[in-house]
């Protein structure tokens, strides 16, 4: 019984221990940013009362610091988190960052890695515009919710839905929370909980469905391509496309017969592209002197 909990505590701890490294990030920097936001009331304090200005605390607490510093508060959590998953990652894989980025560095790789992209993003697309035509009190709810998470200015929000969101979620679910998982059980295994605790991390149901069968994608590119950097290129092109296609609007099906067309040929490109990804190889992303049986640090 003992033994059994100690290897339960083992594959518990392996994949969610950069999930709660994550959040722990996150809060710290909240904190560190709620108590620099009181440093800044004090001080706005003392100096209007030297000045012989009378401000009582409640208008001070309408001073919108956080609200006017959010483009640094952002930008400082997706910095700081992917430092840390960088050096983690290394650590894991004793190999740097730019030596995998070499092993997706030839044309045919990369035209790939965006066939793949492009099927999922029109997949989703098209599946997502027909369930928020059937449901559409829910696709109101959806994009309220879209819209809460980025409150930052336009361009750092584009800077974080196309660069840095997809380079943090890379590293702590494709880079060392499978590579952790990877050590003590199956791939197919390890990928279905990476790809689940992906889902999970995104609250919202509805994507959070959708992000478990891209995670699961995204989970196998890095796999096959034994790279990293392929599941990094993916994400940056399926949020890329995400986020210019309602500037373009060949990309923004209107009607249910592009809504189906969206769907079934997204299905038919990523299939087919994922049949050739099949074929790259069968090796292992993890290095050759990672042990398998390794215990997780």
């Amino acid at each position: 019984m003992k033994n059994k909990l100690k290897t339960m505590f083992k594959y518990v701890k392996a994949v969610l221990t950069p999930v709660l490294g994550l959040i722990a990030i996150e809060i710290l920097i909240t904190i560190i940013a709620l108590n620099l936001n009181g440093l800044y009331l004090q001080g706005a304090y003392f100096y209007l009362r030297s000045v012989g200005k009378e401000m009582n605390w409640m208008d001070l607490l309408s001073i919108p610091f956080l609200e006017n510093n959010i483009d640094v508060l952002n930008v400082a959590t997706y910095v700081v988190c992917i430092g840390a998953f960088v050096i983690w990652y290394r650590k894991l894989t004793e190999k740097s960052m730019i030596g995998q980025l070499k092993k997706i560095g030839s044309v045919k790789k990369i035209v790939l890695i965006a066939i793949v992209s492009i099927g999922s993003w029109l997949l989703v697309s098209g599946a997502l515009s027909l369930f928020f035509e059937k449901f559409k009190n829910l696709a109101d709810n959806y994009e309220s919710w879209i819209d809460g998470i980025f409150t930052g200015s336009p361009l750092v929000n584009l800077l974080a839905a196309v660069i840095f969101a997809p380079l943090m979620e890379e590293l702590v679910f494709r880079g060392v929370t499978l590579t952790r998982a990877r050590k003590i059980m199956p791939f197919a295994v390890a990928n279905v909980i990476q790809a689940l605790l992906f889902g999970i991390i995104h609250i919202n149901i509805i994507q959070g469905i959708y992000a478990f069968a891209f995670g699961l994608i995204l989970g196998y590119i890095a796999y096959k391509f034994k790279s990293i950097w392929a599941s990094i290129l993916m994400h940056f092109i399926f949020n890329g496309l995400s986020s210019i296609a309602g500037f373009i609007p060949i990309l923004m099906p209107d009607t249910i017969r592009e809504y189906l067309i969206f769907a079934i040929l997204g299905a038919v490109v990523l299939v087919a592209a994922l049949f050739a990804v099949r074929n790259i190889g069968k090796e292992d992303i993890l290095p050759k002197t990672l042990d398998k049986e390794e215990t997780v640090e």
